[in-house]
């Protein structure tokens, strides 16, 4: 069971030690229960990781000095040694520590950190933060002991079963598209949409192709609106691979699907972008709904499951899918769940999303543009 929580790096602290003994033996259980979770994922910044690391290090040592005055003190300093092992392996250990790149989540306290955290994610973000006071961060805020917590807690929800958890486009976009981090405060958001093997689905006019449009279109219309009041509007970018037509010209394909988008051009920002096919070692690793931020989901089937009836969407429907696209019904089972371990994160971002920013960068220039678009460069 994955959790996702924060640390204040004050609950270690030397002023502690003179208020209660219990406190500081409180805080040392509950980072050893953090290292005993089966799948616990830390987001934190340099500055929060740092002063935590600090502040048990000065404790280590002041309790160390007061080994003579006690049994407490030699048993609380006898813990701290294994807190200072276990703390280190967790800052160590890239699947369990997430750091955001984003400047404006580093080099700020920790009540600032869980403060944005809300403000751009929601109070369902983050499973609890481990706390030395409380300070109303909007989430659950533990001062107590943390296995009491754990053991009284239910299981935080990290994937959904469409037709089950999901049954339409009302439940999507509470579940999902909302908890994107777009609020309209940021330059160059971008939300990604990836789903391999459009090209071959355009090619052919597949029969998917068109339950793919539906799916895919709802959720710029949705954004479109969304994002009419918006200071700085997040680009929409739809990924897909060029299996089957590697060194063929896709220009007329991809051209023929941005066209579906044509009446959305004025109100949102939307593109297409072929790339190599990436490495894909698992169904869950091929489709992906992904933010700039940092936060997505991925998928065991097409971005395809949306539909008017519960015989699909026909085509004379789909001209007239901005007046009702709300009203969607989810038509597949499938599975989609929220990526948390920052190495699958990684993944995605150094197999798909770097190369859309290297070919982004590539055509900034309007007279390399045509240069790449003639040697099918997409």
């Amino acid at each position: 069971m994955a959790q996702k929580l924060s640390i204040d790096p004050d609950i270690i602290d030397n002023k502690t030690l003179k208020d209660s003994l219990k406190k500081i033996d409180q805080s040392f259980q509950n980072l050893i229960e953090i290292k005993k979770m089966e799948t616990p994922v830390i987001y934190i910044n340099n500055s929060i990781a740092d002063k935590l690391t600090k502040n048990i290090f000065k404790l280590k040592i002041l309790l160390n000095n007061k080994i003579s005055e006690g049994e407490e003190y030699k048993k609380l300093s006898n813990i701290s040694n294994k807190v200072e092992i276990y703390l280190n392996e967790l800052f160590n250990s890239p699947e369990k520590i997430f750091k955001f790149k984003k400047s404006e989540f580093e080099k700020i306290d920790f009540d600032i950190f869980s403060s944005k955290l809300k403000n751009k994610f929601g109070s369902s973000f983050l499973d609890f933060i481990l706390v030395n006071n409380k300070i109303n961060s909007g989430f659950k805020e533990i001062d107590q002991l943390l296995s009491d917590y754990l053991e009284n807690k239910s299981k935080t929800i990290r994937e959904f079963k469409f037709k089950e958890d999901i049954k339409d486009f009302g439940d999507f976009k509470l579940k999902i598209l909302d908890k994107m981090g777009f609020d309209g405060t940021t330059k160059n958001e971008r939300l990604y949409l990836i789903n391999p093997g459009i090209l071959r689905k355009i090619d052919s006019d597949n029969k998917d192709y068109l339950s793919l449009l539906v799916t895919i279109k709802s959720i710029c219309l949705y954004f479109s609106e969304k994002f009419v009041d918006y200071q700085f509007r997040p680009k929409i970018i739809i990924v897909t691979d060029n299996a089957g037509f590697v060194g063929k010209d896709t220009n007329i394909l991809r051209g023929k699907f941005l066209k579906e988008f044509e009446d959305l051009e004025k109100i949102i920002n939307i593109d297409f972008f072929i790339v190599d096919r990436w490495e894909k070692k698992s169904i869950s690793e091929q489709r992906f709904i992904y933010s700039s931020n940092e936060v997505g989901y991925n998928l065991n089937i097409e971005l395809d499951f949306l539909a008017k009836g519960m015989y699909g969407t026909k085509k004379d429907d789909f001209k007239l899918l901005k007046d009702y696209f709300l009203q969607l019904k989810v038509a597949k089972h499938g599975l989609i769940k929220e990526i948390i371990n920052p190495l699958n994160k990684a993944f995605l971002e150094e197999n798909v999303i770097n190369k859309i920013k290297n070919n982004q960068d590539s055509l900034k220039n309007p007279a390399f543009r045509e240069i790449f678009n003639k040697l099918n460069i997409n």
